[in-house]
């Protein structure tokens, strides 16, 4: 039986703006407002929950264990929570079924078939306009001759596609603010800087997004790297980032 502590939840960044101000958009920091007012001690306290999923009993926060674990390839998740098995270019010969990954007549963007394929339509566009509930495009594999390290996003992107995640059950997944996502870096162990049994995708010094837009300048937000344990305060929001989605924790309170 696991010992849950006393909760303790993290402080608030203090964004309060949002959509639809420049630069600020909804499903940002601001929209949310995640966390506290008071700054508390605190320590981490994290279960794997089995299904691709961790908790932080501490901060009340559940996170994606490892963001490659949403993408085909990757071992030891639910296959619930996964896209299984890449198949390649779209074709009307193949039985295709649920859960097969393909990319569309281009080859510029993978597919992943939520039922068995039956059409007969002679392209892919056709296909999905006659069954548009038999697809959905998946945005977390990075490329096609890539499926274990997860696709880097703007910030736009990153929110889009947290706020469209639907992952080991649950809907309501976002992009972490910036003291929601140091709240899981561990200085104490080797590279990358992240608490267990949370894995990030890579060790290239590559930072990861928040949602929190710093005030000053606008076009930028907060970013980390695992790798040195850093935070970026102004690194821009059209540059590529990994994403880490968490759920959960104290969010858009008034108190």
């Amino acid at each position: 039986m696991i010992a849950i502590p006393k909760l303790r939840f993290l402080p608030r960044t203090g964004q309060t703006v949002t959509a639809p101000t420049a630069n600020y958009r909804a499903g940002d920091d601001g929209t949310y407002q995640a966390g506290e007012r008071a700054r508390n001690a605190r320590a981490l306290e994290f279960v794997d929950n089995g299904n691709g999923t961790c908790t932080d009993f501490a901060t009340m926060l559940q996170w994606v264990k490892a963001p490659a674990l949403i993408i085909p390839g990757a071992a030891d998740v639910d296959p619930g929570n996964q896209i299984l098995a890449p198949h390649g270019t779209w074709t009307t010969t193949h039985a295709y079924a649920a859960a097969d990954v393909v990319y569309d007549d281009v080859g510029a963007t993978y597919q992943v078939c939520a039922v068995a394929h039956t059409s007969g339509a002679g392209t892919f566009a056709q296909d999905v306009a006659a069954h548009p509930t038999w697809w959905r495009q998946t945005i977390w594999i990075a490329l096609a001759t890539d499926l274990v390290h997860p696709a880097k996003m703007a910030w736009n992107a990153a929110i889009d596609a947290c706020e469209a995640l639907v992952y080991a059950g649950f809907t309501d997944w976002r992009l972490p603010n910036y003291m929601e996502l140091a709240s899981i870096i561990d200085p104490t162990i080797a590279q990358p800087l992240i608490r267990a049994p949370l894995v990030h995708p890579a060790l290239d010094g590559t930072y990861t997004s928040t949602s929190t837009t710093m005030g000053s300048i606008s076009t930028s937000a907060a970013a980390l790297r695992f790798r040195y344990g850093d935070v970026l305060l102004n690194y821009s929001k059209a540059t590529a980032c990994f994403v880490y989605p968490v759920r959960g924790g104290i969010v858009n309170t008034v108190t």
